[in-house]
């Protein structure tokens, strides 16, 4: 479904009466259209009050009167629109998708993937081939001549069914890259492990 259309939909039954809202707004002051709103909210990058020609305090009054239950997330008034009514944009094909559409990733804000799974299907095997040759070369360049490769390849074997193997302090971290050593690789569930990544916090 195209993005536009479907905010409006979703606008308009969220509020019946949303273009008296808008008007009864304009009547007193106010320089937002409800199409310029609409409009704006249905790009992939936007600014509020720059797009709108408005201030911050205006924009406010204005999310809270239509997005009352929002409060103070910084999650973008489309895509708050939208996941009331369980659907989403799909950043690859420009498409509103419903969640059952989506993946689950439980590191992104609605726990859902990015793109949707056709398109997340269509990407990895294009980007999947390339990191996993980087993977390789950092682990190759990360390995220590002393590293009992045999002993490595047991601990990998040996992992429990749901778990990943980690490099407790990650190859390519931020601040700090550990060895691809027995000594630096545990066992931690895979939910873990994905929301993990590369970080790594020294006690």
């Amino acid at each position: 479904m195209d993005k536009r259309i479907a905010i409006t939909e979703a606008i308009y039954i969220l509020h019946p009466n949303i273009e008296d809202i808008f008007k009864s707004r304009v009547s007193k002051g106010s320089k937002i259209t409800l199409e310029a709103f609409i409009t704006t909210i249905s790009k992939e990058e936007y600014n509020l009050a720059i797009d709108l020609g408005s201030n911050a305090a205006s924009i406010s009054k204005l999310l809270k009167v239509l997005f009352l239950n929002k409060g103070t997330s910084s999650i973008k008034p489309c895509t708050y629109l939208l996941s009331l009514y369980d659907l989403k944009w799909c950043g690859h094909c420009k498409e509103v998708k419903t969640y059952e559409e989506f993946n689950r990733n439980k590191s992104n804000r609605l726990g859902l993937n990015t793109y949707c799974k056709v398109c997340h299907g269509k990407t990895t095997k294009v980007t999947q081939p390339a990191r996993q040759s980087t993977y390789r070369c950092n682990k190759l360049l990360r390995t220590p001549f002393w590293a009992n490769i045999e002993e490595i390849k047991q601990f990998y074997i040996n992992c429990p069914e749901g778990y990943h193997v980690d490099h407790i302090i990650p190859l390519k971290g931020k601040l700090v890259s550990g060895l691809h050593c027995i000594d630096n690789l545990q066992y931690l569930l895979a939910e873990e492990n994905i929301q993990k990544s590369n970080s790594f916090t020294v006690e």
